[in-house]
């Protein structure tokens, strides 16, 4: 673990470093942070550290992306296993999509209605998604929280082993 740290940092500091005004390459860095944000505002920061909204975040944008079509699904399962082998992710339970939409939409990444999302077309690339469609990521929203609210802590607890 200590090595991808190490790893991730010196990768994260290039990618500042080219980027100082976060305007181009740096905002792949906002990868999980969408929903992420959007789940610790709808908890109050109360009920996630900020490291598991994006865990979750991550995982959102995973399954979104494979549903547009960009990411296939055995690649979409490996990166949330791995995700899940991190650590314990809290339960989705009583998180409506309704606060975790409102909350998506006071976020910067939703600018007039324009939603934009980090997003995996294959392992290892990142691309910044504007214009997201509201509707089809509402309803990706209430199938994900659906899904992954009672048997997300199962699931985290059956991939962390």
């Amino acid at each position: 673990m200590e090595e991808i740290v190490v790893n991730t940092t010196k990768i994260k500091a290039l990618v500042v470093a080219s980027d100082e005004k976060e305007s181009g390459m740096r905002m792949i860095l906002n990868y999980g942070h969408t929903v992420g944000h959007a789940l610790e505002t709808a908890t109050d920061y109360r009920r996630f550290k900020h490291g598991e909204a994006v865990g979750w975040g991550m995982i959102a944008a995973l399954e979104y992306g494979r549903e547009l079509g960009l990411l296939r699904s055995a690649e979409s399962s490996r990166l949330a296993r791995l995700i899940h082998r991190v650590g314990r992710l809290p339960s989705l339970d009583g998180i409506s999509v309704g606060s975790l939409w409102n909350a998506l939409t006071r976020d910067k990444k939703f600018r007039s209605g324009d939603i934009r999302m980090v997003l995996l077309p294959r392992l290892g690339e990142a691309e910044i998604h504007d214009g997201i469609e509201p509707d089809s990521l509402l309803q990706f929203l209430k199938n994900f929280l659906a899904e992954n609210g009672s048997r997300g802590a199962a699931e985290t607890r059956r991939h962390a082993g």
